[in-house]
């Protein structure tokens, strides 16, 4: 949620940071049919939800499993993240950003990447063939390698 915190951030103050790195960074909103219905069928289904076994078998249709093992307030943050993805406008951001990001990430899919690149106008877009949502794990050497070299462009 890093990304998605300073680009929130940078969009209200963009003079806070002299470049930002945006490392397959959440903020790009989505339509999507399947939350839609969710959210319509969990509004009509919602006395249910108080049934334990019910709840988990809707989350678990949904992928929404680590929604369901969340405490009340981490719930409430989660629809918050996404609502603030709504609202959030890149267009505002000038500060330079690199963004870098995985082709096999499906957390934060490399669609997302390209919106984010055409929507903040002082960008730059670096691909990463093997690297999934968290390259910190599946290639830690790649990501410090891919880090420093943007620190030695604007450093």
């Amino acid at each position: 949620n890093g990304g998605r915190i300073l680009l929130n951030l940078l969009s209200e103050k963009p003079d806070k940071l002299k470049h930002v790195v945006l490392l397959d960074a959440a903020g790009v909103y989505e339509e999507s049919r399947k939350r839609d219905i969710a959210r319509n069928i969990s509004k009509l289904a919602a006395p249910l939800k108080k049934i334990k076994p019910l709840r988990k078998v809707y989350h678990k249709l949904l992928g929404a499993s680590d929604y369901d093992h969340a405490p009340e307030n981490m719930k409430r943050t989660l629809a918050n993240m996404l609502d603030s993805d709504k609202k959030l406008q890149m267009e505002k951001v000038t500060t330079p950003a690199s963004i870098l990001w995985g082709k096999m990430d499906n957390v934060t899919p490399p669609r997302q990447a390209a919106v984010m690149h055409r929507r903040l106008k002082n960008s730059e877009i670096k691909y990463f063939e093997n690297w999934t949502h968290a390259p910190y794990i599946c290639d830690p050497n790649g990501l410090a390698k891919a880090i420093y070299s943007v620190m030695e462009k604007y450093a």
